[in-house]
């Protein structure tokens, strides 16, 4: 099982990509939709969050099975990161700050932010 930091990172990063790849990087809610993507990665978590809320038996079900995976790839995450090693969730975290360079850089120069006047 994952790091919440590896999920969030992970979810986030998606997020990114796909606004890169769709072009959708000029919405001043850009950031909303960046938290709101870490926080789809971290989805089958909400039963460590809510634990008396009378689904979290099902949620922490759901957790364990291959349908976790279409919250960015969650199960197979905790999958390959079984004892919560910080060098998995390193890894995900700098390919989180990548994603982030690159969409800045793409911002710069598609955006128009650099155009002389």
């Amino acid at each position: 099982m994952s790091m919440a930091l590896a999920h969030f990172s992970i979810g986030a990063t998606f997020v990114i990509i796909g606004l890169i790849l769709t072009r959708r990087y000029t919405s001043p809610r850009l950031p909303l939709a960046i938290v709101a993507g870490g926080l789809w990665g971290m989805g089958p978590d909400v039963h460590w969050v809510i634990p008396h809320a009378g689904l979290s038996e099902r949620i922490a079900a759901f957790h364990s099975t291959h349908w976790a995976d279409f919250f960015a790839f969650h199960y197979t995450l905790d999958v390959v990161d079984p004892a919560n090693s910080v060098a998995t969730t390193a890894h995900c975290l700098a390919l989180f700050v990548l994603a982030t360079a690159v969409l800045s850089v793409v911002q710069y120069w598609d955006v128009g932010v650099h155009s002389p006047e």
